[in-house]
């Protein structure tokens, strides 16, 4: 009889309608979820971030660079969201991490001189801006010298492709037509056997470019620039393209 009470205990323990419930999945918390998006709306505001804007400063009419003059970079809304900064020696400041879809507002001031204001279009390359101060007063000013809030320079100009003698390897002839295309609006372009364009002039756009090899038997490597300059009222503002390359063998 205990054999037999035993096994019903046993029995009744296993039934299917006695076993505790599966544990309901664990679902992340509200505060988890909420921390994984503003995880990815992190990674999506560091994308928007792009290049560098460099400003030099001068006395209009003159080669002189203004020492001290403060510069302030913001948006149409915040004129000096990105911090305030004084130009040195060389009359120059340098922005990076700028938003590259995001038009600029830039301004620049300095006792003795007439402030200005210019508005900057967005560009995806990094650009300087030479912006140059007329001798009074008035005018925009920057409030006090100030970090820079977030690290700080950019219209989307690019070197796609670029070919010597439409991707032939070897030539006899000094004498070569190099081919590109490019993405943007370009006003100059430079082109040089040095990396670092050592004595190379801008030269107005046009396509394609006749270019004489230097002499000499030998693999020749060939780089090219792309630059968009233009004009504003007391600034003139370029941005340059990456560099390019291709390589062609000089036949002795």
């Amino acid at each position: 009889m205990k054999r037999l009470k035993k096994k019903m205990r046993t029995e009744k323990s296993t039934h299917p309608l006695m076993m505790s419930p599966p544990r309901p999945e664990r679902r992340p918390s509200r505060v988890a979820r909420l921390g994984l998006v503003s995880l990815m709306c992190t990674v999506v505001s560091a994308s928007s971030w792009a290049n560098e804007l460099s400003v030099r400063v001068s006395k209009q009419g003159t080669s002189q660079l203004i020492k001290s003059a403060a510069v302030c970079l913001g948006t149409p809304a915040d004129h000096a969201q990105f911090g305030t900064v004084l130009t040195g020696a060389g009359g120059d400041v340098r922005f990076s991490q700028v938003p590259a879809s995001t038009p600029l507002v830039l301004t620049v001031s300095k006792a003795g001189f007439q402030g200005r204001r210019i508005v900057i279009e967005p560009y995806r390359t990094d650009r300087t801006v030479f912006l140059s101060l007329p001798a009074g007063a008035g005018g925009p000013a920057c409030g006090r010298p100030e970090p820079v809030a977030a690290p700080v320079a950019s219209n989307l100009l690019g070197v796609d492709e670029f070919q010597i003698n439409d991707g032939a390897v070897e030539t006899n002839e000094r004498d070569v037509v190099l081919s590109y295309s490019v993405t943007g609006s370009p006003t100059h372009y430079r082109v040089s056997e040095s990396r670092n364009f050592a004595a190379a002039a801008w030269v107005p756009f046009q396509s394609p470019v006749q270019y004489r090899l230097s002499p000499g038997a030998g693999m020749k490597t060939v780089y090219f620039q792309l630059r968009r300059t233009h004009s504003q009222t007391g600034a003139s503002i370029q941005g340059e393209s990456n560099v390019a390359s291709s390589r062609i063998r000089l036949g002795g």
